[in-house]
C-alpha cells in the first residue's frame, strides 16, 4: 500500500480494487473500468433512496439490526459486523466495540471528515443495506460487470468476475446515503493507520 491515503473516489476505488485475489491478473486497462462502473452502480442504487435515512430504508424492507457489545471470542477476525440475509428474515449484527474503536480513531479527522460513532453505524448499516439489494436481486454488482480474461490455460480462456467491484459499489452507496465526503474505506485505512502507530 502506498504511504498516503487519498480522498478521491477513484483512487479509494483503486484501493478497494487492490484487495481482490485477482488484482494482479485483471488487465491493465480493466482496472479503470472496474473502479468506474462499481463506482457509478453504487451511485444509482443510492439514486433510488435519496431522501430517506438508512434506518427507513432497512424497516422498508423489515431488515432487523442487531446490537452486541462484542464478537465473540472464538471468532479469529475482528470484524465491525456480520450480515444474514434470507427470503424468510434479514438482520445485521452490530459489534459495539468494534463500532467504537473505529470512531475513536477517526474523530479527531480534520473537519468534514470527521465521523462520530452514530455516523459510523449509519455508514456500516448502509454498506450492509446495499448487499442486501443485490442479494434481493438475486445478482452482485460484480456478477453484473462484464468478467476479466484472468489467464490461459492450453488453449482456454479463463474468466472471472471481480469480486471487489461490489464492495466498491457498496463504499459508493454508503457514501450517498450518509451524506461523507470520502469512501467509507478510507476510515478503515486512518483506523489501520492508527492501529499501526499505536505499536511503533
Amino acid at each position: 500500500m502506498r504511504d498516503s491515503i487519498p480522498i478521491t473516489d477513484e483512487e479509494l476505488g483503486f484501493r478497494e480494487l487492490e484487495q481482490d485475489s485477482l488484482y494482479r491478473k485483471i488487465p491493465e486497462p480493466m482496472k479503470e473500468f472496474y473502479v468506474k462502473e462499481s463506482l457509478q452502480k453504487g451511485r444509482e442504487a443510492a439514486g433510488q433512496w435519496r431522501g430517506k435515512r438508512i434506518q427507513e430504508a432497512l424497516e422498508e424492507k423489515g431488515i432487523e439490526v442487531v446490537m452486541k457489545a462484542h464478537q465473540s471470542m472464538a471468532k479469529m477476525v475482528r470484524l465491525r459486523g456480520e450480515i444474514c440475509f434470507t427470503k424468510e428474515k434479514s438482520s445485521i449484527t452490530v459489534y459495539e466495540d468494534s463500532l467504537q474503536s473505529m470512531a475513536e480513531a477517526c474523530m479527531a479527522l480534520p473537519k468534514g471528515f470527521s465521523i462520530s460513532r452514530e455516523k459510523c453505524l449509519e455508514v456500516h448499516l448502509a454498506h450492509e443495506f446495499f448487499h442486501y439489494l443485490e442479494f434481493e436481486e438475486g445478482k452482485t454488482v460484480a456478477e453484473k460487470l462484464p468478467k476479466a480474461q484472468i489467464g490461459k490455460f492450453f488453449g482456454w480462456t479463463r474468466m472471472a468476475s471481480i469480486q471487489q467491484s461490489s464492495e466498491i459499489a457498496a463504499h459508493a452507496f454508503a457514501k450517498e446515503m450518509c451524506g461523507l465526503k470520502v469512501l467509507p474505506n478510507y476510515y478503515d485505512m486512518v483506523y489501520i493507520e492508527r492501529q499501526r502507530e499505536k505499536k511503533n
